[in-house]
């Protein structure tokens, strides 16, 4: 009632000062409410952008930390990598090595190849001629076992020939004993009669 009095009435000049204050100040509490709600606004958010900072914050530390760890894993990398470079290098010096033994054996092969065709060609020629040789002493040791036979034959006969000899000969030399005694048998009966012949004359 007393405003639509005052909407009604004219105001005094005091009247008017306190009216346009009070516009005034609630207008500027209206601005005091709006910073407040812009300031509370801006509290939370500088409290996220805080918290986003300390997360931030602490994901920097363990992706430093990551670092740190993947700064020393990589240079354990690199040491294995020049450790295993040097291991390489001893490996192909090895490498050469056994390269350079693997074409001395194969020369070595290919000269025991050559020597090893050499001497089984030697060893068939020398076969060959062992054989053809065995073959002539075969036919000589026939041909003298043949001999050696017609030898025993003829040593047979000749021992059954000596045999017959030696029995004539002791057949003659009975003959000639005989012939012998007859003839001293002779001769003693002879004187025995020309004896008694000179007893009688006398």
């Amino acid at each position: 009632m007393i405003e639509a009095c005052e909407d009604e009435e004219p105001l005094g000049p005091l009247e008017a000062t306190i009216k346009s204050l009070s516009t005034e100040i609630a207008k500027e509490t209206s601005e005091i409410c709006d910073l407040q709600n812009e300031w509370l606004a801006s509290q939370t958010e500088l409290i996220k952008t805080i918290s986003k900072t300390n997360a931030l914050q602490d994901k920097d530390g363990e992706e430093t930390s990551r670092l740190s760890i993947l700064r020393n894993k990589l240079r354990r990398l690199l040491q294995e990598i020049h450790t295993n470079e040097s291991s390489l290098k001893s490996v192909e010096n090895t490498s050469k090595g056994l390269h350079a033994d693997i074409t001395r054996l194969n020369d070595l092969i290919d000269q025991y190849s050559r020597q090893k065709a050499e001497i089984e060609n030697n060893l068939a020629v020398k076969q060959m001629e062992h054989e053809r040789e065995i073959a002539e002493l075969e036919e000589k040791s026939q041909l003298l076992e043949s001999q050696i036979a017609g030898v025993k034959s003829n040593k047979s006969k000749l021992i059954e020939e000596t045999q017959e000899v030696k029995d004539e000969i002791q057949m003659w030399e009975e003959k000639i004993q005989l012939e012998k005694d007859m003839k001293e048998a002779l001769q003693t009966s002879e004187e025995a009669i020309d004896i008694k012949g000179m007893e009688k004359e006398i």
